[in-house]
């Protein structure tokens, strides 16, 4: 009887003991599983804040990047717009410049100027018309020493007619940039531009020398004119000269 009890307490306190340890082993379980799951969800936690963390610098650094792109495209685009202006103002100075350089060119062509760039290319046409011999003056009046001038109508002997690519008074043509005379080789010549007009003379000293001067309108000619004879500057003019006696042609055009 003694025997059996001890045996039914055995039994029972094993029982309660072996209940006790599984019970602590599933608390122990449930622990680590709470704890795990806790860890999780700190881990979870910390990655969701870290990826918010990182999404809202991205973001910044995205509105920074936008912020910078739209300065940088506002800056382009003033740059733009003054380039636009700038190239539009040079434009504007530009069609000035050639509206003006076409009126020149127009009044080039008109028949009371005179066209430098052409006459300093052989091209005579902006001066064709009708031209008159008014003066002549020469150094050989044995009753007065030096160049005197006259405009005497048995002195005025000479016909000035003019093309476009030639100019001649009867003796010698100006044709280019040569002088031809009768008989003799031609001679060569360069055309200067002087102080308001242009002259053509020889490229070479000669034994006889020559030149001939374009005067436009408005613009003073021969300095040394006397005995009453006046330059006539309302009006275009062309002036031979020779070194032969110092003989001079005045011609006016009508």
């Amino acid at each position: 009887m003694n025997t059996y009890k001890k045996k039914t307490v055995a039994i029972v306190i094993g029982l309660v003991l072996t209940s006790g340890g599984v019970l602590a082993g599933c608390q122990s379980k449930q622990s680590d599983t709470a704890e795990t799951s806790s860890r999780r969800t700190s881990s979870f936690s910390a990655s969701k804040i870290s990826s918010v963390s990182s999404s809202k610098s991205d973001a910044n650094e995205f509105s920074s990047n936008s912020d910078s792109s739209s300065n940088s495209t506002s800056d382009s685009s003033d740059s733009a717009s003054s380039l636009i202006s700038s190239s539009t103002e040079a434009s504007s100075v530009n069609s000035s410049v050639k509206k003006s350089r076409s009126v020149d060119s127009e009044q080039n062509f008109s028949p009371e100027t005179m066209s430098f760039n052409q006459i300093q290319n052989g091209d005579f046409s902006s001066l064709t018309g009708t031209w008159v011999e008014t003066a002549t003056a020469s150094n050989h009046h044995p009753d007065a020493p030096g160049v005197q001038w006259t405009q005497d109508p048995s002195e005025l002997t000479s016909t000035l007619t003019v093309d476009n690519q030639k100019i001649s008074d009867g003796f010698v043509t100006l044709e280019g940039n040569k002088l031809f005379q009768k008989n003799e080789e031609p001679l060569h010549m360069k055309y200067s531009l002087r102080d308001g007009f242009v002259t053509a003379d020889l490229s070479d000293d000669n034994a006889i020398n020559w030149s001939i001067d374009f005067y436009p309108q408005g613009v003073t000619g021969p300095t040394n004119m006397n005995n009453g004879v006046t330059d006539d500057t309302s009006k275009n003019r062309i002036v031979f000269w020779t070194s032969n006696n110092c003989y001079t042609e005045y011609f006016v055009q009508q």
